[in-house]
């Protein structure tokens, strides 16, 4: 008798382990939770509690058909249910996944934007550096240029002594104009001054296209002046000239 339990139990479990068999049980259990606490838990005859049961449900329904239903529902219809879920949820993860590339793509750009950016400074911050010992030189050479002009003033009696010095002071002029014309050179306006210059003879203002910050720096290296204060009115100054002039001459010599 003990063995025949045993089998029954051991089968019992079997089929449990069934997906559909498990399924209907706890759908069973669901549906006819009433029955199954009254048939348990009321103090009524067990004849009254049968009376009672099969008046107010149908076994039918019940007992079969609707746990049947949501056994067959859960069995047959609720893996598809979920292969749908994770086909939502891959393409919810492939769009962060996009999203984060995009956002890490953008990230990098901005970097490399930010280190051409700094190469470029870097950059100007040499031809500053050129810039500012080319002047350096120029205003040492204008520093004995101005000490030999106070010793010709000074001491300087005799003809010949004077154009010895004048000679001197010719040879440092024209040292002075050389370095003045490789810082020139190396501007950002040197390529412009043929086109001012043109422009400035035939109308006596600056061409159309330059910019703003052209004429400021044409004004401010003493290149181009104003013609008796007359702020639409320019002309070449004497340095300015010159440097057209050395154009030429190198254009010349090509």
């Amino acid at each position: 008798m003990i063995e025949l339990f045993k089998e029954l139990i051991a089968t019992s479990r079997e089929r449990l382990k069934n997906p559909f068999v498990g399924a209907f049980v706890m759908a069973w259990i669901a549906v006819n939770w009433k029955p199954i606490s009254i048939m348990l838990f009321s103090t009524q005859s067990v004849e009254d509690k049968i009376i009672l049961i099969s008046s107010k449900h149908e076994f039918i329904n019940n007992s079969l058909l609707i746990p049947i239903g949501i056994a067959l529902v859960y069995v047959a219809v609720l893996p598809y249910l979920m292969v749908m879920v994770d086909v939502f949820v891959k393409f919810s993860v492939r769009m962060r996944m996009a999203m984060k590339i995009e956002v890490d793509r953008a990230n990098i750009i901005g970097k490399q934007v930010l280190v051409e950016e700094e190469i470029k400074l870097e950059d100007l911050k040499a031809r500053n550096m050129d810039k500012t010992e080319l002047n350096n030189k120029i205003e040492s050479l204008e520093t004995v240029l101005n000490k030999q002009s106070e010793i010709i003033n000074g001491h300087v009696t005799s003809l010949s002594e004077k154009e010895t010095v004048i000679k001197g002071l010719e040879k440092f002029k024209n040292d002075s104009f050389e370095v003045k014309y490789k810082v020139f050179q190396n501007s950002s306006i040197y390529e412009f001054l043929n086109d001012i210059a043109l422009a400035i003879a035939v109308k006596g203002d600056f061409p159309e296209g330059v910019t703003d910050d052209i004429k400021k720096q044409a004004i401010k290296q003493g290149l181009v002046v104003n013609d008796n204060g007359n702020p639409f009115k320019y002309s070449l100054s004497d340095l300015g000239s010159r440097f057209y002039a050395r154009m030429k001459i190198d254009e010349n010599n090509k």
